[in-house]
């Protein structure tokens, strides 16, 4: 149908109701990009069940578990790290906790080549 005395077409009655627009933020591209697997729930009862998947970024299998609230991304990140390997280094703006689920080893932090601290780590 065509506005009377113009060319504008009048726009038609939607057959299927409206759809959320939202644009993804700039940490869901990143997790996109990451190709890490990603598991959102209100709840995780034991991150030891949680199925993880390739990670190369940190250097073998992991996770993201994201709680989720809407309002601030509140993940966790599950990363596997097989007997005697490694994980690559990560660099962070802000805190980051570590909980240690199982197993034992070491960790080096560092803000430059000479103030690095190596300190071990276990369960419990």
């Amino acid at each position: 149908m065509v506005m009377q005395g113009t060319d504008m077409k009048v726009a038609e009655t939607p057959t299927e109701g409206l759809t959320t627009f939202r644009v993804p933020d700039a940490y869901e591209n990143w997790l996109e990009a990451e190709k890490v697997k990603v598991h959102v729930e209100y709840y995780y009862p034991d991150i030891r069940d949680i199925e993880v998947g390739d990670w190369e970024r940190k250097g073998g299998k992991g996770a993201v578990c994201h709680i989720d609230n809407r309002h601030m991304p509140n993940d966790l990140h599950v990363v596997e790290i097989r007997p005697g390997g490694k994980s690559e280094p990560e660099h962070h703006m802000y805190e980051i906790s570590f909980y240690i689920v199982w197993g034992r080893g070491a960790t080096s932090v560092w803000l430059d080549d000479k103030n690095k601290q190596t300190f071990e780590w276990k369960e419990g």
